[in-house]
């Protein structure tokens, strides 16, 4: 199922800190978090056929926040919308429900999967959020605290997330 390492992380200057290494064999996917982290399931929304389960992962320390969440998409919006639609969407929709101002959003990439990240204010708080399309699989991370943005620490997590289960890349 999940498993967890222990690993010494440096940042730059910064203190060493103990992270823990968490693997998901469900989600394809390991990162590292700051402690091991509370796991949660939302089954679709509000009994609504047309939204999948959507996993979450989460450690929330006193000042700053640490999530990932994974879901797939049904074949036919697969099939009707390009990735990068889907990727919109996503970005869309994280801005909409945090009430989100976007400073920032660039193109990115990972293992040759599309994706995004985006920067946003929110309540006074900062959100780094990357979003990753794989196949089916939507995998949305970020980090939301006061100065998150811009914080080692932030780098250090979303830099940490790898796929574990082979996938091939679209050409």
């Amino acid at each position: 199922k999940s498993r967890e390492e222990t690993k010494s992380v440096k940042e730059g200057d910064a203190s060493v800190s103990m992270w823990k290494r968490y693997s998901s064999q469900e989600g394809g996917f390991s990162i590292e978090f700051p402690e091991a982290p509370e796991t949660e399931t939302v089954k679709g929304r509000m009994n609504d056929t047309r939204f999948q389960d959507v996993y979450f992962l989460r450690v929330a320390k006193s000042e700053v926040a640490y999530s990932v969440a994974y879901t797939d998409e049904f074949d036919d919006i697969l099939k009707q919308f390009s990735p990068e639609q889907i990727l919109n969407a996503a970005r869309d929709g994280a801005l909409t429900n945090a009430q989100g101002k976007l400073l920032y959003e660039l193109a990115i990439s990972k293992d040759g999967f599309q994706g995004r990240e985006i920067v946003f204010l929110t309540s006074g708080l900062s959100s780094r959020v990357r979003i990753y399309l794989v196949g089916n699989r939507k995998y949305v991370l970020g980090v939301v605290g006061q100065g998150a943005k811009d914080a080692k620490t932030t780098t250090t997590f979303l830099n940490s997330f790898q796929f574990i289960a082979k996938q091939t890349p679209p050409h």
